[in-house]
């Protein structure tokens, strides 16, 4: 680290790391380790926001897809591929990916 990024009366690396960005790596390695869960990143907030256009914080978007994917019968990790694939590459395509996920 360079010299003038540490020492008395400068910030600490906790101060440089947003909040926003360990809650989003602790949810991916969640992911990762097959946890059915999503981690509410810019594509996830702003797709539930305008489809839904509920106030949700961060956490709230999180809770509502964890809730509402069982209930929809599909996994909470397809649904989260799903939507970044359809800001990413479009939605036809993404749509028929999730029909194919529904659970039986």
């Amino acid at each position: 680290m360079h010299a003038g990024l540490v020492g008395p009366g400068r910030p600490t690396i906790a101060r440089w790391v947003s909040a926003d960005l360990v809650s989003l790596g602790y949810q991916y390695l969640r992911m990762l380790f097959g946890a059915d869960t999503t981690k509410p990143d810019v594509h996830i907030c702003r797709f539930v926001c305008n489809t839904l256009n509920p106030p949700l914080s961060d956490v709230g978007v999180l809770d509502m897809l964890e809730q509402a994917g069982p209930l929809a019968g599909v996994k909470v990790r397809d649904v989260d591929t799903t939507i970044w694939e359809m800001s990413a590459r479009g939605a036809r395509r993404s749509r028929a990916t999730l029909d194919q996920r529904r659970a039986p």
